[in-house]
């Protein structure tokens, strides 16, 4: 046998690979306890997968720590030192993305693809940022989205992601968010798809202070008509954001007047990822601020065209403190001049403001634009 390979799984190894190569095995001697023998099916095999989760996220840790070190985010399971550093120094994670274990990223759909949340690059950046520099609030600033990320639906395969945080001063830093998509397991590795950049930006401290605790928009009076949840949603497939499950948050969105909005946001227990709590701030949280962008936007424009809003770029994102997914919310939106939004997180109960957004544009997909990248 093999060095390495030690009591009865060493054993064992040494007599398969004896029976293998043609040697008798007295399998009466080996295996004393009767076994009842099963027939294998005779119809053909259906090569769908059934992996056990816990083992499978085990083999991965496994991995990560072998070729790096592991990641604390579910989706930054490996941290890892880059060929070439910045001045001061530069960190990097890889993640692999299977949409069909994560249900925020399958149900987040535009015009019928699995899109890449805009939100979840941001919490990916506030992720690694949190985990290079513990202690640390960080804020984003001037975040840009650059090409769209359309995920694989076919079950069994996956993507990849890698953030990169190039440091320009103890917390200061700029981000770099690529991504690519996987061929299935079992082909060439050659066949991978090119490293694409789909986000940037820059990550900057925030004062120890609390929050703000004012929204931008006003409290609107209890009388005003409120749109339900069905409404809401129907409205925003009419112009291409098919969300699923995991994402459908708002509620009784009532609009007021100078372009301001509010709507309530809770997500279903049943519909969270079983890691929803490990994030900073869990995706379809983040997603319910644009989602009102989207429909306000998506209501300008009425019954004319069928034109999807998308985001392309942040003025500035903050999250004051870890988000509760289980938790009941309240978003409230300014719309001003040129599409820009400032909105906010606030939780229901207290009004207390837990995330900013300030400059959110979109741009408008049409039919006849489907070729360029958007995100």
């Amino acid at each position: 046998g093999r060095r390495d390979e030690t009591g009865m799984h060493g054993l064992m190894s040494v007599v398969a690979r004896l029976w293998t190569a043609g040697l008798r095995v007295d399998w009466a001697a080996l295996l004393p306890r009767a076994h009842r023998h099963v027939d294998l099916p005779l119809y053909p095999w259906q090569r769908e997968r059934h992996w056990h989760e816990a083992a499978n996220q085990v083999a991965r840790a496994g991995a990560a720590r072998e070729h790096g070190r592991a990641g604390t985010h579910p989706l930054l399971q490996e941290r890892f030192d880059p060929a070439s550093e910045g001045a001061l120094g530069t960190c990097c994670w890889q993640g692999r993305l299977e949409p069909g274990r994560l249900g925020h990223l399958a149900d987040h759909r535009v015009r019928g693809s699995i899109l890449f949340p805009a939100v979840a690059y941001c919490e990916l950046a506030l992720a690694a940022a949190a985990e290079a520099r513990p202690g640390i609030a960080f804020g984003l600033r001037a975040v840009e989205f650059h090409a769209a990320w359309s995920l694989p639906a076919t079950g069994g395969m996956a993507a990849q992601v890698q953030v990169r945080l190039d440091w320009s001063g103890p917390d200061a830093a700029r981000f770099e968010i690529h991504g690519r998509n996987l061929p299935p397991e079992g082909t060439d590795s050659a066949a991978n798809d090119a490293w694409v950049r789909r986000a940037s930006g820059r990550l900057v401290p925030l004062p120890a202070a609390a929050g703000p605790t004012e929204p931008p928009a006003a409290q609107l009076p209890a009388a005003l008509p409120a749109l339900p949840a069905r409404v809401i949603y129907a409205q925003l497939g009419r112009c291409g954001l098919g969300y699923g499950a995991a994402c459908l948050g708002l509620d009784n969105l009532r609009s007021g007047p100078h372009g301001a909005c509010r709507a309530d946001v809770r997500l279903g227990d049943e519909d969270l990822d079983r890691d929803a709590a490990r994030h900073l701030a869990y995706p379809p949280l983040l997603d319910a601020m644009l989602q009102v962008q989207a429909l306000a936007l998506a209501l300008e424009e009425g019954e004319r065209a069928a034109a999807t809003p998308l985001p392309v770029r942040l003025a500035s994102l903050e999250v004051h403190e870890r988000l509760d997914p289980r938790g009941a919310y309240t978003v409230a939106m300014t719309l001003g001049d040129g599409g820009l939004a400032d909105i906010d997180l606030l939780e229901a109960a207290s009004g207390r403001v837990v995330a900013t957004l300030r400059g959110s544009a979109f741009e408008r997909l049409r039919a006849a634009d489907e070729a360029r990248e958007a995100l």
